[in-house]
């Protein structure tokens, strides 16, 4: 009998695949604003669900102090919080909150002066209730199927942050955790501390937090970032470091395919989300150093990551990863804001995991990107002119859960010339958009005036725009089959009876282990023809049995909690 892999004949349907924007909302113009940036990737701020139960999906998205919904027919525009108060918050976020269907909720919070302040808008009966959150400020927002809030704080005299949960915002929060507890490997005794979002599953029993520190570790290189996460639901905790580095001791070998040291605290930036599975998908800012012809340099770049490979793989263009143009304009001279280099990602992906949708905002060029000089706003003249590069919003696609993202799925997601577009945010899920396609919802800013006043770049405006609008993942039927697939399955060997080989066709709903074994009539193991984890599909396997007596066996196929058993017949 042949060995190894000569013995198995493998076919993994890999559809072709089709990019392409097609918007039932075509760019919609949401208000204008004196506002230059927003927290990107951190907590919500776009939900996309069918609030009203017409079977279409309204689009609810909140900018500072506003709150529109959209459907096909029109736009509703809100004033968010109370409406005896004159607030303009510069940080927000949106959820939609719903344990049931007669109590769906839009969650507003906002963050303004030293405050936070919230409110919930009661969608069966249009009431509204406002408050204010004992909090200085949120790191991180979300909400599990039963309408739960969950919120990542730090308070000055807490060992660390923590994660709290409310019923709803006019609740009192409870303490489900602290980031770490139990873990001797990392600490909070002073040093910079990045945002800590906070991701949950669909279904709820997925938690995960990420924490980034340049003084967190007790052990090796004390800065990184840290994953802390949960398998039931909240009920208990685990943590794992992810990284290590920082701005100041940033460390070489952790990129798959850059020979690259992230700085991946203080100059960072974070999106993700988990899947129905479990697996937390991440992408991060991979500002760092790197080493070309025996100079070290600076690299710009997309890092992504999930808890499943645990490898990270930059899934930018090499063309716009350098630290300088064709003219040797450095991006530390010109870059807006927090919009250093390829920065600011925001992740999107299918209830699955199979297909995952990363932006990010870019420097422009004037020419070809990497071999031009970038697109440079001179400045405006005034007591802060600064020139500034215009942005662009960038985007990759894996559509094999991450392990793979290939240059042919880079595109251009927003990126119109001379013009600053940014601090996109997509909406966390994927949603299929009636056909076999999926549909990434997201809104962005154009900025008129490129620069961030706060940081003395240029004059503030009153004129930057926010836009909705929306692209499509267009599938072929293949793809499609394959991301919905709803069920496992064992199909009949064929031909049967055989010699001396056969078929053996078996489908995996759901990315997990699977083993295909072979045995005898005495239940004796004959082969092991499958043993890994495989991604959703339909796979094709040829049993070669020339050396085996002719005789009855069977081919059992076991994958998660799927074990299904067939015979078949040996006959020479």
């Amino acid at each position: 009998m042949k060995n190894g892999w000569l013995n198995i004949l493998l076919t993994f349907i890999i559809p072709s695949l089709v990019l392409a924007q097609s918007n039932p909302i075509q760019k919609t113009f949401l208000r204008y604003s004196d506002l230059e940036g927003t927290l990107v990737g951190l907590a919500p701020q776009i939900q996309v669900a069918d609030i009203d139960d017409d079977l279409i999906n309204e689009i609810m998205i909140l900018v500072s102090d506003t709150l529109f919904i959209l459907n096909e027919d029109a736009i509703q525009e809100f004033y968010a919080f109370n409406p005896l108060q004159t607030i303009k918050p510069d940080f927000w976020s949106l959820l939609y909150c719903t344990g049931q269907p007669s109590n769906k909720r839009l969650c507003s919070i906002g963050f303004y002066d030293i405050d936070l302040y919230w409110s919930e808008y009661d969608l069966a009966n249009g009431n509204w209730a406002y408050g204010n959150l004992d909090y200085d400020q949120f790191q991180g927002l979300s909400t599990d199927p039963q309408g739960n809030i969950w919120m990542t704080v730090f308070e000055p005299f807490d060992p660390a942050p923590k994660i709290l949960k409310m019923t709803n915002l006019q609740s009192t929060p409870i303490t489900v955790a602290y980031i770490g507890e139990g873990d001797t490997s990392i600490q909070f005794n002073g040093g910079y501390l990045g945002y800590t979002p906070i991701f949950i599953s669909a279904n709820g029993q997925y938690i995960s937090v990420i924490q980034t520190g340049d003084n967190i570790f007790t052990s090796g290189n004390p800065g990184g970032v840290y994953h802390f996460y949960s398998s039931d639901y909240g009920s208990t905790w685990q943590g794992d470091i992810i990284a290590r580095g920082s701005l100041s001791d940033p460390v070489f070998g952790q990129v798959i395919n850059r020979n690259l040291a992230p700085y991946f605290v203080q100059i960072t930036s974070y999106s993700g989300g988990i899947d129905n599975s479990g697996i937390l998908h991440f992408a991060i800012m991979g500002f760092g150093l790197t080493v070309e012809n025996s100079d070290t340099t600076e690299l710009s770049t997309i890092l992504y990551w999930n808890n499943r490979e645990k490898v990270w793989i930059a899934i930018t263009d090499p063309r716009y990863e350098k630290d300088r143009d064709s003219e040797g304009n450095f991006l530390w001279q010109y870059f807006p804001g927090v919009a250093l280099g390829q920065s600011l990602p925001s992740l999107s992906l299918s209830d699955d995991g199979s297909v995952i949708l990363v932006s990010w905002t870019a420097p422009e060029f004037i020419g070809e990107p990497g071999a031009s000089a970038y697109n440079i706003y001179p400045g405006d003249g005034g007591t802060y002119s600064t020139p500034i590069y215009f942005t662009d919003v960038l985007a990759n696609v894996s559509f094999d859960g991450g392990i793979t993202w290939e240059a042919e799925n880079l595109f251009s997601l927003e990126n119109q010339q001379n013009s600053s577009e940014g601090y996109l945010n997509l909406n966390q899920k994927l949603n299929s958009d009636g056909n076999i396609n999926l549909k990434a919802d997201y809104y962005y800013l154009i900025d008129a005036v490129p620069g961030w006043y706060g940081w003395l770049q240029n004059s503030q405006s009153d004129s930057n725009k926010w836009y909705y609008n929306s692209y499509s993942i267009i599938l072929t039927h293949e793809m499609h089959d394959i991301a919905h697939l709803e069920e496992f399955k064992l199909e009949q060997n064929y031909p049967n009876p055989f010699n001396p080989n056969t078929k053996i066709i078996y489908q995996i709903k759901e990315r997990t282990q699977a083993e295909l074994k072979i045995f005898d009539i005495l239940g004796r193991e004959v082969e092991t023809l499958v043993n890994e984890e495989k991604p959703a599909g339909s796979y094709e396997i040829t049993w070669y049995a020339e050396q085996l007596p002719s005789g009855v066996y069977f081919y059992q196929l076991k994958a998660g909690e799927y074990t299904n058993t067939k015979k078949m017949i040996l006959l020479r």
